[in-house]
């Protein structure tokens, strides 16, 4: 829960320091670049939040089945929060929305090595934690009563996927796509907490436990 709520701080520091930046044409990134004037602080919850989803991805490790579904789960949760922190610490430079002039954002060739770095630390970002609800949603598949999990995982990476596309789409074309990029970071965010909660509940003793194997008996 920690983790979604630091990773969806827009929702929070927007209002206070980033009330010049459009909404419909700025990235999230922009409120931690470095010509604002608030960057330490929006980069330092962005930071915590990729460290509390490494924890998270920890504390998920020792609680769920060593079965290769939710290692490969585990595996890309891992991924998006070394790559948030890394977006956090390799915040970009200017705020190209308001700012003439400046290249950051998207992957152009126009960009110094710190924008580029932190775009492709949020494309890595936004690809693996679809690929992260994808897995799990096979891993809950796999375990008994956990339907209703699988369900709301497949519809969660559903969404991210459309989303993920959309704000792909429309960096190439070199648009901010502030609406669909806040969307995708809500749904985003509520995936973790969701995935965190679901895990809450399965049953005790599931924590160590291998997924069963099948073998042929003595009658075949």
């Amino acid at each position: 829960m920690v983790t979604a709520a630091l990773y969806s701080n827009w929702c929070y520091l927007g209002p206070l320091v980033g009330r010049d930046l459009p909404v419909a044409g700025s990235y999230i990134s922009e409120l931690g670049a470095l010509t604002r004037p608030h960057h330490t602080l929006v980069n330092a919850f962005g930071a915590c939040s990729g460290i509390c989803c490494l924890l998270l991805t920890v504390q998920l490790w020792r609680l769920l089945p060593r079965m290769s579904r939710w290692q490969q789960a585990l595996a890309a949760l891992a991924i998006f929060g070394v790559t948030t922190t890394l977006s956090a610490v390799q915040p970009m430079t200017c705020a190209p929305s308001i700012e003439p002039g400046c290249t950051a954002g998207g992957i152009t060739g126009h960009a110094g090595w710190q924008d580029l770095a932190e775009s492709a630390s949020s494309v890595l970002a936004d690809i693996a934690l679809p690929l992260s609800i994808l897995f799990s949603a096979r891993a809950f598949g796999a375990l008994p009563d956990q339907a209703f999990a699988a369900r709301g995982s497949r519809a969660w990476f559903a969404l991210t996927a459309a989303l993920t596309i959309t704000v792909g789409g429309l960096s190439l074309a070199g648009q901010g796509g502030g609406l669909p990029q806040r969307a995708l970071d809500l749904t985003q965010s509520t995936w973790l907490a969701a995935l965190a909660l679901w895990c809450a509940r399965l049953p005790p003793g599931r924590a160590g436990q291998k997924a069963p194997s099948i073998t042929a008996g003595s009658n075949g």
